[in-house]
Parts: C-alpha cells; sequence; structure tokens
C-alpha cells in the first residue's frame, strides 16, 4: 500500500484550499478528498511503516514553519487529469526536499519516479479525475482566485492511501 509524506498547512492557509475545493465541488468537479490540503513531498510503496514514522518523527524536529506563496495554476494532463496550485519555488522548499531525501536515502528504491529530486513538480491538488472537457469548465472557474496565494507550511505526516488513513502528523518549529 503507498505511503505519501505530505507538508500540511497552518489552520488559515487549510481554509482557504478547503474554500476552494468546496467552490468547484458544488460546481460539480471532482475535487482531491480524503485528506488535508497538503504539498506532497514524497510517495513511498510497502515501507515499514512504524520504522519509518519514528525517523519521520525525528526528521520533522528539525524543520521550521515557513511561508509560501501559490503564484499559479497547473495541469498534470494525464489518465487522471490533476489541476493544481504550484508554489513559487523556493531554496527552502528545495532544501527540504533535499534533506528529507538524504535523511531517509534507505527508502529511495521505494520512491515514486515523479517525487524524486530534480523530478519533483511541488503542487496542492485541487481537482482531480476530470474529464478533458472538464478542463476547460475548471480553469474558468479558478480564473477568480487571488493570486499570489499565501500560506504557511506548518506540519508533515504520513497518509497512507486507497483508502485514505491518516498515519501519523507532527507539527513544526514555530517560524523565527
Amino acid at each position: 500500500m503507498p505511503y505519501a509524506i505530505e507538508l500540511y498547512f497552518d489552520y488559515e492557509s487549510s481554509k482557504q484550499i478547503e474554500r476552494i475545493h468546496l467552490y468547484l465541488k458544488s460546481n460539480g468537479i471532482t475535487v482531491d478528498e480524503g485528506t488535508k490540503p497538503h504539498i506532497s513531498l514524497a510517495i513511498f510503496e510497502d515501507l515499514p511503516i512504524e520504522i519509518f514514522n519514528k525517523e519521520l518523527e525525528n526528521f520533522s524536529k528539525n524543520l521550521i514553519s515557513f511561508e509560501l506563496s501559490f503564484s499559479s495554476i497547473g495541469i498534470f494532463l494525464t489518465d487522471s487529469n490533476v489541476i493544481y496550485l504550484a508554489p513559487k519555488v523556493t531554496s527552502k522548499l528545495l532544501e527540504i526536499q533535499k534533506n528529507f531525501y538524504d535523511f531517509f536515502e534507505k527508502y529511495i528504491d521505494k520512491a515514486w519516479e515523479y517525487y524524486l529530486p530534480n523530478n519533483w513538480v511541488p503542487h496542492c491538488t485541487l481537482a482531480m479525475n476530470i474529464s478533458t472537457d472538464e478542463i476547460k469548465e475548471t480553469i474558468g472557474l479558478l480564473k477568480d482566485i487571488e493570486i499570489p496565494l499565501k500560506i504557511r507550511i506548518a506540519g508533515i505526516g504520513i497518509l497512507e492511501f486507497k483508502p485514505n488513513q491518516q498515519i501519523s502528523e507532527y507539527q513544526l518549529k514555530q517560524h523565527d
């Protein structure tokens, strides 16, 4: 079963994304449900989850909450078409990803390729499993979102998925 390592937002930032999800859903668009608003840092198959979870807790102790800005809307044109908010990629975000993979190097053979360093496209999924026709409609609905959208990364955790089950969440130290 796959496990997503997710960066979670603070309460106010999560509410902003949830309002967008609600708006899209009320207009018949399939949204990302069953997890809190997030940016997936990595996805792994078949982890020794109890050991990994303890290691993630240790890793999280050195992380400090930080701000990001969602500066654009993007699309992954795949079998399950995804529309997402894309953050302005900062050195802080890339540093966290690099440090994460350095810390968890022994699991890299279980990592999904799209989430590896130099492949990763950080994103916050808004709509997924939408038809090609729905892409235009969804973009039309999103045109009024005020961008840039400021959010704060405040936690990290593990989500087991299909079905979704939150395994853990660790709060990051408050920013400077």
